[in-house]
């Protein structure tokens, strides 16, 4: 559904696949979530939404998402996903 092949382009669907992956544990779906929000491609931008699917695909391990919200978080301060972040990597060091 995001690259429309061989069905309509939607953002919509695109997104609601990525949720459905997400809800299942499947980390590159909560990614991918969080891309799609992050870059507002065929549905509205929404930093809050964005900033929760890469929390998610992080908890699960995904480096990539821990990067992303680790770089974004140095550079501007996303309340309540930062914040969570930050206590997440608290916890990780007390390990």
């Amino acid at each position: 559904y995001g690259r429309g092949q061989g069905v309509t382009r939607s953002g919509a669907s695109e997104v609601a696949y990525y949720d459905k992956a997400c809800r299942l544990k499947v980390s590159m779906g909560c990614y991918n979530k969080g891309r799609a929000y992050l870059n507002g491609h065929d549905i509205p931008r929404n930093e809050g939404r964005a900033y929760d699917a890469f929390l998610k695909a992080c908890y699960m391990g995904m480096s990539s998402a821990c990067d992303t919200l680790r770089t974004d978080c140095e550079h501007r301060s996303n309340g309540t996903a930062c914040y969570r972040y930050e206590k997440y990597l608290d916890s990780l060091m007390k390990k």
